[in-house]
């Protein structure tokens, strides 16, 4: 949806191999017949092999120009791109703002020097350029649910925030996030909230928050419009232990949340 609001000229696609349920044949008939000009991959450092695969798919099937991103080729971008030469660059941490510019390069012919977080091989040489500085998330578009098969999805995943103030060690948002806790319009959030349920039916929503009442105001606001247009639904979020009171947990009780 990003994309859609800077580009007028993609045409996009996604392929959710998990809901649609696609071995890697399946993904390398499919990314063969369509013969995409990139394709975009991300991974966690669990499923990174299934990745690295993809990517060597779409440049054998395709020649295609492969952008990789997640959690682990921020961190080891260097070792993975001295591993998997089908990389054509990685995007480190979030990508939006970076995403358009690898774009426009790419369309233009122009390498990415001076490219704020991206990391690439020039002529063998690895290559780290700048962190980028974080997006104002506040009213960025909702997520481009038309795209994806959201009807087989067995619930909705929804981010309110991006970011944790805290610092637990087994954890990638603090270095991921920077420790830095930015917040949507809760207007906006609950919008997509009632998109999806009108749209595809209702399902449980998981708050994909890393903590969903870092910010108890911020919280409350969500909660009281999901109550203020009577959604009934059933939610479930992360938080911590010193992150809820008597007052909150009522209040979440009485919005939906079943899980936390």
């Amino acid at each position: 949806s990003y994309l859609r609001e800077k580009f007028q000229d993609i045409e996009q696609e996604v392929l959710d191999l998990d809901v649609l349920k696609l071995t890697k044949n399946k993904a390398r008939g499919e990314i063969k017949a369509r013969k995409p000009d990139i394709v975009c991959i991300s991974a966690f450092s669990y499923n990174r092999f299934d990745g690295f695969d993809l990517a060597k798919i779409a440049k054998e099937e395709a020649g295609a120009y492969v952008i990789f991103g997640g959690q682990h080729t921020t961190f080891l971008d260097q070792d993975t791109l001295e591993h998997v030469p089908s990389i054509d660059v990685i995007v480190r941490g979030e990508a939006e703002g970076t995403i358009v510019e690898v774009l426009q390069r790419w369309q233009e012919g122009k390498n990415l020097k001076g490219v704020k977080g991206v990391s690439y091989m020039d002529n063998g040489k690895f290559i780290r350029n700048p962190d980028r500085e974080f997006i104002d998330i506040t009213n960025i578009p909702m997520p481009a649910y038309d795209l994806f098969s959201t009807a087989q999805y067995k619930f909705y995943g929804i981010m309110g925030t991006r970011g944790c103030p805290y610092n637990c060690n087994f954890c990638g948002s603090p270095q991921f996030w920077k420790r830095k806790l930015r917040t949507r319009d809760p207007i906006k959030v609950v919008d997509e909230i009632e998109f999806l349920i009108k749209t595809y039916g209702k399902k449980v929503i998981h708050m994909k928050d890393d903590v969903f009442t870092a910010d108890k105001i911020w919280a409350r606001a969500v909660m009281e419009e999901i109550e203020r247009r009577k959604l009934n639904i059933e939610w479930e979020c992360l938080t911590r232990v010193n992150l809820v009171d008597k007052e909150i947990l009522t209040l979440m009780k009485r919005t939906g949340c079943k899980l936390i």
